[in-house]
């Protein structure tokens, strides 16, 4: 292809010298387009510059037709290989767009790279739809993050892939600004192994080329960590920077290791860097990175004329005023000089001792996800960052109606959903979200709500809703004019709320009536609550049943009598808890110095408070291995629920990502923060490099993020999966006792391969637990037979009867195609363990060989192309593709099930098989695979029917005899039923976990030092010494930033 592609441009060159071609009105056309950027092509062809060649004329004469790219908009080489016809019309092929081929529809990249961006376009959505929980709007983005997406998406000019490249930026650099400003390089080496240790200085940064972040930093030689190095790296060449938000100039560097002078201060400090923002050539910010490695990094932000730019993403805003360094004419020059052709870049500099130095050049300042506070800035930078010259509208508009019809959007309601309808959501719109959230926990037990001087009415609106069993007292000062009751509790029963006199001997009557009945008083601001403290104090502890809600403290001017309040407050022996509104989290302080600690670390305007009496609720803190609606997170999803509504549990999820299941989490009650949380196990083989990487930049990600352990403050730590050791890492890290959920059996049902090994991942799993849950009797056994209660148990999930009603909200289910056929379903990931090949194997029995009319349904994530492939194949060399399909992952099977006439589970080792009981609720006949925790579920020609794995011909007449015999379908569906309605209880799960954590509120955690060796080998001897050292002091006292 090379030499043919040779042959071609030799010939067009040969052609065109023959006979000279008068281009003016292809050149006209052409610079009328906006298709061309010169600059672009200057830089990316030097062999025109050299030849002194004209850029437009070499490029219609020769560029296009050797597949040489024009600018951002068009891809030559693209489009010939897509459009046979206009390879072959000699026509150059932006000429060919321009006259006739947008209007015909063709794609300017051509079928290959088009269909490339809409697979990015749908990765970038789904991350920035994660983190800011709205689309990108990719018709008319206005906002900063959203054009930083399309920058990411359209963008794609091999210049800036050298520049993002740290060892070839410096040498583009050198050639642009000159070697006096390069770092001097010590040496670049492929391997670890290939670094000569004792020939380097003392001192020296270690880095790699090929993503951000990925540096250490050596100040004494002496003392550096050469193990601890290693992995790190050996990590970090193995980590693909471009895989996670898309970010493409990092796509095609090869990794290397880069070792530099470290440069220092004149006192011997790491020195402060400078980045400077430019967009069209012009400064639109400038950021002074101030302490960034004295643990408390800070930013201030100037804009070109060295005004104060009121906000903050990474970092958070130095508070004083700099003045404008000396250097800083230098560093604007330098900075212009390097951004020269780019539409935007950020350029990072380095002032030290009187020189400046090149850092790097970074196109995506943090992968354009970063948050802006206040968020309005967010469209403000947005406005000073214009992408029009870089990309058509119509065309990104197009994209983006491809990306919307490939992506397969299927609505999904939480069986658990806390509201009922849009009235009662609309009833809690006054009261903050997370306040809210928090207050849902105590609901259950309220019986009386005294909203003191109501503020909205928010409160008491709330209280209408979520305790329909509490008397609503509002307490209205004279002085106050509010509007007609039915206007002031809009959405509530206004004959439910009785008005008081706003008075504290008024309130005093109220909490004397009935001082055992359960209370929740309402305070807003600092001077009502000191009042109110003033005139009751130690009289409070009397009142065993009393909660305070106080709203609208001040932290800003009021700080001095805020802290006096909360030491009052935590004196009378009240627990409390600090609802975080911007984080949507909630903060448990430990005393009053951890009160000031966790305000200065995650600060607002104005706090509210919950105050419980000790002991009332209890705080569980959840580690989720995936997003996904498998089994084990949908179970997740009704403990939460039930903790939290019917046990005052406050519950906090630790989730991998953001998307629907945190949504349904939160929906259920909890607060979730999502974190990188990479596994201890893998599926394929030889992926060990990939999985420590994985480890270590988690580990990295904890020690940055530290302070949100001890700030959550939780009682125990749970591990909802078998697949992670974060939950232990974290019980270890805070001293608390940690309890380990396990659901699978790791190796029989899935293949998982464990770092460790899997019987020393078990033993990870005693050592570090107080407490194991397996999902069934059948995983305690085959894993922990050494074990007995109470140090295992098992616990059987609770399966909430399903809602009817949510299926209704999404038109267009699958269903089953024919009437008259023996409708059967299979639901599972398409695996092998999952045993789908022995449903399709009995089916073709049946209608080849037994002449049955049957029809298999199987929903579910496509994990194993290779199988699925292959099982698709199976059906179709039958000739059974009508009456057998696979189908997509169904969030919700309801209406499926309630159409089948039997479920399968053909699993070849299942730990229990969460749809045996959804259909067992359905009152649907259900045959399983005696292996597992199966059988502990049914027992065969009593609650269903079994058969062993492979035995395919068994299954057959397993379906065959409930096809014959209505009476023993209707027998089995109703004893399964039975039996379900038993088993599946709330009581059995939340409630039994709910005692677990209770009796483990003040017990320690595990002893580290048992472990130490296993968490070295998953991540570093660093980390340890970092888990080590969190472990030994008491909460009150650990610093995030040592």
């Amino acid at each position: 292809m090379g030499l043919q592609n040779g042959l071609k441009r030799s010939l067009y060159r040969i052609k065109n010298k023959i006979r000279p071609k008068n281009f003016s009105a292809e050149i006209k056309l052409v610079k009328n387009s906006g298709y061309f950027d010169e600059i672009w092509y200057r830089k990316n062809n030097p062999d025109v510059i050299a030849g002194g060649v004209d850029p437009l004329r070499h490029y219609l004469e020769f560029g296009g037709f050797e597949g040489r790219t024009p600018g951002p908009k068009f891809d030559s080489t693209g489009y010939l290989d897509t459009y046979a016809d206009v390879r072959r019309s000699g026509v150059n092929p932006l000429i060919h767009y321009l006259k006739f081929g947008r209007q015909e529809g063709r794609s300017p990249y051509g079928a290959q790279i088009e269909a490339e961006l809409v697979e990015d376009m749908l990765a970038i959505q789904e991350v920035y739809q994660q983190r800011f929980g709205r689309m990108i709007d990719f018709r008319h983005p206005t906002k900063f993050t959203e054009k930083i997406q399309i920058y990411k998406l359209l963008y794609r000019n091999p210049n800036m892939s050298e520049f993002s490249d740290k060892l070839k930026a410096k040498e583009l650099a050198a050639a642009i600004i000159g070697k006096q400003y390069i770092v001097p390089t010590i040496g670049v080496y492929e391997r670890f192994s290939d670094i000569p240790k004792d020939e380097l200085p003392d001192r020296f940064v270690m880095k790699t080329n090929h993503g951000s972040g990925f540096t250490l930093i050596c100040q004494d030689k002496s003392s550096f960590d050469w193990v601890d190095a290693e992995a790190k790296m050996n990590a970090w060449l193995n980590y693909d920077f471009y895989a996670r938000f898309r970010e493409w100039a990092y796509k095609n560097i090869t990794p290397k290791i880069l070792i530099e002078e470290l440069l220092t201060t004149e006192n011997g400090q790491i020195p402060e860097d400078c980045k400077i923002m430019i967009a069209q050539g012009k400064i639109i910010a400038i950021t002074l990175v101030l302490n960034k490695h004295m643990g408390s990094p800070s930013a201030f932000k100037v804009d070109a004329n060295w005004q104060r730019l009121d906000y903050s993403t990474t970092y958070p805003r130095y508070p004083f005023e700099v003045d404008r360094p000396a250097q800083m004419d230098l560093m604007e020059s330098l900075a212009k000089q390097l951004a020269n052709g780019f539409p935007f870049v950020r350029v990072d500099l380095y002032p030290v001792q009187g020189k400046m130095y090149f850092g790097e050049m970074t196109f995506y300042p943090s992968a354009g996800l970063g948050n802006f506070n206040p968020p309005e800035w967010d469209e403000i930078m947005g406005s000073k960052l214009d992408l029009s010259q870089i990309y058509d509208p119509a065309y990104l508009a197009h994209l983006a109606d491809l990306a919307e019809s490939k992506q397969q959007s299927v609505a999904f309601t939480s069986p658990t959903e806390v509201s009922k309808n849009s009235a009662k959501d609309d009833q809690e719109a006054d009261l903050p979200e997370t306040l809210a959230k928090v207050l849902s926990v105590l609901a259950p037990r309220l019986e009386r709500v005294i909203d003191f001087v109501p503020k909205g009415a928010g409160l008491l609106k709330f209280a209408a809703v979520k305790c329909p069993q509490a008397e609503l007292y509002a307490l209205v000062s004279a002085h106050q004019k509010l509007p007609p009751l039915e206007q002031c509790f809009a959405g509530t029963k206004a004959s439910e709320v009785i008005l008081k006199p706003g008075s504290f001997e008024a309130l005093t009557e109220l909490l004397k009536e009935n001082n055992l009945k359960p209370t929740l008083l309402h305070l807003h601001g600092v001077d009502a609550t000191s009042q109110f403290l003033a005139g009751f104090g130690t009289k409070l502890t009397e009142w065993e049943n009393l909660f305070l809600v106080l709203t609208g403290l001040e932290s800003n001017q009021r700080w001095s009598d805020l802290q006096a309040l909360v030491s009052q407050l935590m004196q009378l022996d009240f627990d409390l808890i600090l609802p975080d509104e911007a984080k949507n989290l909630a903060w448990h302080p430990r005393d009053a110095d951890h009160f000031e600690t966790i305000c200065e670390s995650h600060s607002q305007e104005f706090i509210n408070l919950v105050c419980t009496q000790s002991g009332t609720f209890s705080h569980a803190l959840f580690f989720s291995h995936s997003v996904s609606f498998g089994g084990a997170e949908r179970s997740l999803l009704e403990l939460v629920q039930e903790l939290s509504n019917q046990y005052q549990t406050l519950c906090t999820v630790i989730v991998p990502a953001e998307g629907d299941l945190e949504k349904e989490l939160q929906k259920a009650g909890a607060f979730t923060k999502s974190a990188p949380l990479g596994w201890w196990c893998y599926l394929e083989k030889n992926k060990t490099d990939e999985v420590k990487a994985n480890l270590i930049y988690t580990d990295h990600w904890w020690r940055e993020n530290y302070d949100i352990l001890p700030d959550l403050n939780p009682d125990v730590v749970l591990t909802n999966t078998l697949t992670i050791p974060w939950g232990a890492m974290s019980a270890l890290m805070l001293g608390r006792p940690h309890v380990w959920m396990v659901n699978e059996f790791g190796v029989l049902d899935h293949g998982l391969n464990f770092l460790l090994g899997f019987e020393k991942s078990l033993e990870f799993i005693c050592k570090s637990s107080a407490k194991i849950i397996t999902r069934s009797k059948a995983i305690h056994q085959a894993l922990f037979p050494h074990l007995n209660f109470p140090n295992v148990e098992t616990i059987y999930w609770n399966i909430a009867l399903p809602q009817k009603e949510i299926e209704t909200k999404s038109g267009n289910n699958p269903s089953f195609s024919f009437p008259e056929a023996f409708h059967l379903l299979l639901s599972g990931t398409i695996t092998k363990a999952k045993g789908q090949e022995d449903a399709i194997r009995a089916v073709i029995e049946l209608i080849k060989n037994r002449q049955r009319q049957v029809e298999l349904l199987m929903p579910g994530y496509n994990t194993e192309p290779a199988y699925k492939a292959r099982m698709e194949e199976l059906i179709n060399s039958a000739g059974i593709g009508s009456h057998v399909r696979i189908l997509p992952f169904q969030q919700n099977l309801i209406s499926l099930i309630e159409q089948a006439d039997a479920v399968l589970v053909c699993s070849r080792m299942e730990g229990l098989g969460r749809t045996i009981g959804e259909a067992m609720l359905l009152k649907k006949p259900v045959i399983g695979t005696n292996s597992g925790g199966i059988p502990e579920l049914i027992e065969d020609g009593n609650t269903g029917l079994l058969y062993s794995p492979g035995d395919y011909l068994k299954l057959a007449d397993q379906i065959e005899r409930l096809m014959d015999d209505a009476t023993l379908r209707e027998r089995l569906a109703i004893q399964g039923e039975h039996f379900a309605i038993e088993t599946f209880t709330v009581q059995h799960f939340g409630g039994r976990i709910n005692q677990i954590i209770r009796n483990l509120k003040g017990v320690s955690g595990v002893d580290l030092e048992d472990l130490a060796l296993d968490i070295i080998d998953m991540t570093s001897r660093s980390f340890l010494e970092f888990i080590r050292t969190r472990n030994r002091l008491p909460l009150e006292n650990q610093d995030p930033n040592e």
